[in-house]
């Protein structure tokens, strides 16, 4: 059976797949080649959107209180003394 999202398969679902049907007598090539092959014959899968790569802190949200009361400084160290 024929997985209806075949349209969508990126070179590591690609690769998974063939590694997993695996037939016979038949080397299976890397990842690196899969993608290669993708490539040459226009089946490449490319994200439909750009990942904006940024989280931005909302600067209104409540901080955590801090319940075990640790200190984060750090004495001063000389490493010449």
């Amino acid at each position: 059976m024929e997985d209806e999202y075949n349209d969508t398969y990126g070179r590591i679902r690609m690769y998974q797949a063939l590694t997993l049907k695996h037939p016979e007598n038949t080397d299976i090539p890397s990842e690196r080649t899969v993608y290669r092959i993708m490539e040459e014959i226009g089946i490449s899968h490319y994200p439909r959107h750009k990942p904006n790569g940024i989280t931005k802190a909302d600067r209104e949200a409540r901080k955590p209180e801090d319940l075990l009361k640790r200190d984060f400084q750090a004495e001063k160290h000389c490493p010449n003394a």
